[in-house]
């Protein structure tokens, strides 16, 4: 069983926890698991400690496990590792999983009442035309057909968002497409900028270069377009010796936000750019979270305007049988 989001969220905390006590990394994996977890949990801080032994990194020990780690997790794991800020790195990974899985909760309950009425909109109409052809095998086959047509196109959708999303990680074409979906897009957006304000903030801490902060905080982000724009306009700026506030504000909105670009200027120029990107780590941090409760409310609203229309169609159809009954019954032929 892989390791689903409210384990992972788990697993970070206590992991987050413990090496911002000052556990060595390898103490905290072993601290971890004398609380006894159970199943992948386990098994992932098992090969965790294993790769620690045998002297590899923090990351390189995640990119190996066998559970189903992200590359969004991996890049923030080594970006942390790489700062010196390993306890942030897991804390900030702990709330994105648990506000994900916040998220999917709310939405599976707003699905469900919508989920019964799409069921009974297919169902309830194919009785009367049962009773009326008394083929009850053949109304009760169309249902069943209707039924797994619209799981598969579920599932078709969910599989083609999912395959997006790790290509818009790394792709500004599928990143610009992911974006141009109402409700997703904006969580996207906020998200990616979260990471990238959070690992720009470890580095900064660590006293790491400009260029070196950026470009992990670009891959950080998961976002192609970030990463795009930081290597052909803002990271050439840096590595020449420029300032990267500029390059930002230049870029007008289309990636970063206009107004964190300026406020990257005022704070690159007055020195307190860790500051900064904490603060707005935590700006960014927010507004995700707002955006995941417009779209956990509002897709079920979207799913309620499909059944309506549905019903509406099946309403129709069954006022057009019941004119035909009565015209038959009326000449006779019923």
């Amino acid at each position: 069983m892989p390791l689903k989001d409210h384990h992972k969220a788990t697993l970070y905390f206590e992991l987050s926890k413990l090496s911002g006590a000052g556990f060595a990394i390898t103490d905290a994996t072993a601290a971890a698991l004398d609380s006894k977890p159970s199943g992948n949990q386990r098994r992932f801080l098992e090969e965790l400690q294993s790769g620690l032994k045998l002297g590899k990194s923090l990351s390189a020990s995640a990119e190996s496990s066998s559970v189903n780690l992200t590359p969004l997790e991996i890049s923030v794991i080594r970006a942390a590792e790489e700062g010196g800020r390993i306890a942030e790195g897991f804390t900030h990974l702990a709330r994105y999983f648990q506000t994900r899985e916040k998220a999917a909760r709310k939405i599976r309950a707003g699905l469900l009442y919508p989920a019964l009425l799409l069921h009974l909109a297919i169902i309830l109409p194919a009785m009367p035309k049962a009773i009326i052809s008394g083929d009850f095998q053949k109304q009760a086959t169309l249902v069943t057909i209707t039924l797994l047509g619209i799981y598969l196109l579920l599932g078709i959708c969910f599989i083609t968002l999912r395959a997006a999303g790790r290509k818009a990680s790394t792709t500004t074409a599928f990143d610009s497409i992911l974006r141009a979906i109402p409700l997703v897009g904006r969580v996207r957006q906020q998200f990616a900028m979260t990471r990238f304000c959070e690992v720009m903030h470890i580095h900064l801490l660590a006293g790491s270069m400009p260029s070196k902060a950026i470009r992990a905080a670009a891959r950080a982000s998961a976002s192609g377009r970030i990463i795009t724009v930081c290597d052909l306009t803002i990271l050439p700026e840096v590595e020449n010796g420029h300032p990267a506030g500029p390059a930002l504000i230049a870029n007008g909105g289309r990636d970063f936000p206009a107004a964190f670009a300026r406020s990257y200027t005022t704070s690159e120029e007055a020195g307190c750019l860790d500051v900064d990107m904490q603060r707005w780590a935590g700006i960014f941090a927010e507004q995700a979270e707002s955006a995941i409760e417009r779209m956990a409310s509002g897709i079920p609203k979207i799913v309620y305007l499909f059944v309506f229309v549905l019903v509406l169609w099946q309403v129709i159809n069954m006022a057009n049988m019941r004119f035909d009954i009565i015209e038959k019954f009326e000449q006779g032929t019923l």
